[in-house]
């Protein structure tokens, strides 16, 4: 047969079993005797299927066989993803509520109560330089439970003697981690009105204060204590 003449028909499976694999269906086309020449060497091996298009409805049932899977598999991935959520939401909250109970504790120059918040490791870094430090001629870096409590008990209140005031601009928790944007005011032990802004990124271990770093306008608490800013 020519291959122009060649129908749809022709293209039909042709299926060979193995009680009788020499059979030879007539009227086959070239393509089908290929097939056959193949079906002869290893029967029933070679389905129907695999050498002609399925039809419409095999396609469409497939389709929603995979369709299926995927939707279960989605299904348990947002099952495995939504306890974690709710875990992170909630170690998120408790951060946040440690850090503002710091903040109180803070405020109140307590040693015991500011001692209660912080890792016996704990390191709360400044940038090197800074109006405070140098004023206080002490450390930007300060390494230890009792250092940290030693400056806000003690070096604090002593350079702040009095009105100060935190404005909280925003509080972020993610997890273990809580960034504090906040503007301070107070007077300096010589009267000065001092005014700056800070950013102060909590790390928490264990519902404690591990490590804090502190970020702030330095050449505006240079200005502000010492009315210069160092070159």
């Amino acid at each position: 047969m020519d291959r122009s003449q060649t129908t749809h028909r022709d293209l039909r499976p042709v299926l060979i079993t193995e009680d009788c694999p020499g059979n030879v269906p007539t009227g086959l086309s070239p393509m089908n005797r290929h097939f056959r020449q193949q079906l002869r060497a290893e029967p029933c091996r070679l389905p129907a299927t695999s050498w002609h298009r399925r039809p419409a409805g095999e396609r469409a049932a497939g389709k929603r066989v995979r369709r299926a899977a995927h939707d279960q598999m989605m299904s348990e991935n947002r099952q495995l993803l939504r306890p974690r959520s709710r875990t992170v939401a909630g170690m998120s909250q408790q951060s946040r509520t440690t850090v503002e109970d710091a903040w109180k504790a803070f405020a109140s120059h307590d040693a015991e109560r500011i001692s209660a918040v912080f890792t016996e490791d704990a390191e709360w870094l400044a940038p090197p330089g800074n109006a405070t430090a140098v004023a206080l001629k002490g450390p930007s870096h300060l390494v230890g439970r009792k250092a940290i409590v030693r400056f806000l008990a003690e070096d604090f209140p002593r350079f702040f003697v009095r009105d100060v005031t935190v404005t909280f601009h925003g509080f972020y928790a993610d997890g273990e981690r809580v960034v504090v944007e906040e503007t301070m005011t107070a007077t300096l032990a010589n009267g000065s009105h001092y005014v700056n802004d800070y950013c102060f990124v909590f790390e928490l271990r264990d519902g404690l204060i591990h490590r804090v770093r502190e970020y702030m306008d330095t050449a505006r608490g240079h200005r502000t204590i010492f009315g210069e800013v160092p070159t």
